[in-house]
């Protein structure tokens, strides 16, 4: 029976000895570290593939502690079970784990963690996409009601960032709609006059009333 210890530090700068005494400590036959991002599934690390090579029924895999292996809990019980079904046992030294003795327990209570972690991810995703949609849906059409509204909340003093965010619209249609009403309040627009502020700006309604200048 072999006894393999397995080491991860995510850079080079990072030092791996505090996890290499630990399983020199633990008796480790051999040792290998891999020096990759915890992010990366055990299964493609260069290090780790040499240790599944070695790995026969009844040797036994060591790490100083479970986050050496994955930090997802849905990663750590798909490998360490894959282990067990190859008649491979699994030892972490932190967390007291050893599947030689009272380990399927383990087994048991981490696969209850990974189906709640799933459940978790799945909600954030779920959220996620409701928020995104919330935010980067289609934002309301500059409607007359709107515009006008726009105008009341400049002539209370509001900001334009201020008009924007309650509106909905963006800041560039917000000054450029202000722009064309205060044009069209002094008259710039192609040398007329109006009665109805808001209705000459991008489709006058059927009750305003326009006169040439003289």
């Amino acid at each position: 029976m072999k006894k393999i210890g397995y080491g991860q530090v995510s850079t080079a700068e990072e030092s791996p000895e505090l996890q290499r005494q630990a399983l020199v400590e633990a008796c480790c036959d051999t040792i290998f570290i891999d020096t990759v991002p915890a992010g990366i599934n055990p299964r493609r690390r260069p290090e780790m593939k040499k240790v599944l090579d070695l790995l026969e029924p009844g040797d036994q895999l060591v790490v100083w502690k479970l986050d050496r292996l994955s930090r997802s809990v849905v990663d750590i019980v798909l490998f360490i079970d894959e282990l067990r079904e190859k008649g491979i046992d699994f030892a972490s030294l932190t967390q007291g784990i050893d599947t030689k003795s009272g380990g399927r327990t383990f087994i048991e209570a981490a696969a209850v963690l990974a189906a709640f972690e799933r459940e978790q991810i799945s909600e954030r995703v779920k959220a996620g996409q409701a928020e995104t949609g919330r935010k980067g849906g289609r934002r309301p059409k500059a409607t007359q009601s709107i515009r006008k509204k726009i105008l009341n909340m400049k002539e209370r003093g509001k900001s334009t960032a201020q008009i924007a965010l309650t509106i909905g619209l963006g800041e560039s249609t917000v000054r450029r709609i202000l722009t064309e009403l205060k044009a069209a309040e002094n008259g710039a627009l192609m040398g007329l006059t109006i009665k109805q502020r808001p209705a000459l700006i991008r489709g006058a309604g059927p009750k305003t009333s326009l006169r040439l200048r003289n």
